[in-house]
């Protein structure tokens, strides 16, 4: 997530990491500024599936939450 982070010129993320029997839950914060244009939803799912796929989370081990917000409250 640091190299996306500084890769994609984001400010931070923070992450919540809950293991329960054998699956992990894994939510991902990313602040953004409220003026900030990251493009169309697709751009964004696009950048998710960057994440994902760094994280091997198609492989059904992970359950993965990515959200990108100005909302301090949500991080």
């Amino acid at each position: 997530m640091r190299q996306f982070v500084a890769g994609h010129r984001f400010d931070g993320f923070t992450r919540h990491v809950t293991k329960i029997g054998r699956m992990q839950f894994i939510a991902i914060h990313v602040p953004t500024r409220p003026d900030a244009r990251r493009g169309s939803i697709g751009d964004v799912d696009h950048l998710r599936d960057g994440i994902a796929e760094r994280l091997d989370a198609r492989s059904g081990r992970l359950w993965l939450t990515i959200d990108f917000t100005s909302d301090p409250a949500w991080t």
